[in-house]
């Protein structure tokens, strides 16, 4: 996904960004109207953010994706739990994914383990009829 930054002419015909959406706006008019433009730019603003803190977390790319997915539903899902007194929205935002990443990790840890008793691991050592064909090898190579 690629941010597009509108780009607008001046007084002094410098060119010049579009200032970022203050966050707080952006999650009050998704609150209030589930306002899809609104969250639109929230996700192209936290997107990104997200998907590159998963995979420096040591996410490969699909997992990512799909955290950021996860991340921006539960987002969507829960906006209205979003207190400002509280934090920043991007702390909000950064707690959720942390959350999600944990969850995720938390479902790939239980599945059931195999016993070490049960599984068979070749030997260094070798192995009996190995050490009786050297025996009988050395024992006719001695006569």
């Amino acid at each position: 996904m690629q941010l597009a930054v509108t780009v607008t002419q001046g007084p002094d015909d410098a060119p010049k960004s579009d200032p970022p959406p203050d966050h707080r706006q952006l999650v009050a008019r998704i609150a209030a109207d589930r306002d899809r433009d609104a969250f639109r730019a929230l996700f192209e603003q936290f997107g990104p953010r997200i998907k590159a803190l998963m995979l420096k977390a040591g996410a490969d790319h699909a997992l990512a994706e799909d955290l950021v997915q996860d991340v921006m539903m539960t987002v969507w899902r829960k906006v209205d739990l979003y207190r400002p007194d509280r934090g920043a929205v991007s702390t909000w935002i950064y707690t959720i994914a942390r959350n999600a990443r944990i969850d995720r990790l938390r479902h790939y840890s239980s599945r059931p383990y195999e016993d070490i008793a049960d599984i068979e691991l070749p030997s260094d050592e070798p192995d009996g009829e190995a050490a009786v064909h050297a025996s009988q090898q050395a024992e006719k190579v001695g006569e």
